[in-house]
């Protein structure tokens, strides 16, 4: 009984395995390319132990997505420390995609996405 089970697991993870091999291939012999803006706001107050993973993290998807068009991570300052401050400015350096503004910029950049969109 413990083999039938076993072999069923294996299989099944086999099975999953092919598949996501098959899509990766895929993906690099027809790459698309996806024409969007996008904008991912993150609001940050006091210390964030996982902001430098949640930046890795949205920044990875955004590669991954292979988008032409316009992308913003911002980091929206509302009373952040100097640590947090300092991890989201070394992804600022890294990447130019990457904004921090503080809650007040941000407000009046969003009353003028508003009257523009």
């Amino acid at each position: 009984m413990f083999e039938l089970v076993s072999s069923f697991i294996v299989a099944l993870f086999a099975t999953i395995g092919i598949i996501e091999v098959f899509s990766v291939v895929i993906s690099l012999v027809f790459p698309t390319k996806i024409k969007t803006n996008i904008i991912i706001t993150i609001p940050l107050c006091g210390h964030d132990e996982k902001v430098e993973f949640l930046l890795r993290d949205i920044i990875t998807k955004l590669k991954w997505l292979n988008l032409t068009g316009t992308s913003k991570i911002i980091c929206i300052d509302k009373g952040m420390d100097s640590e947090t401050r300092r991890i989201c400015e070394f992804f600022k350096k890294k990447y130019e995609f990457v904004e921090i503004c503080l809650l007040n910029e941000f407000k009046n950049f969003s009353n003028l996405c508003r009257l523009i969109c």
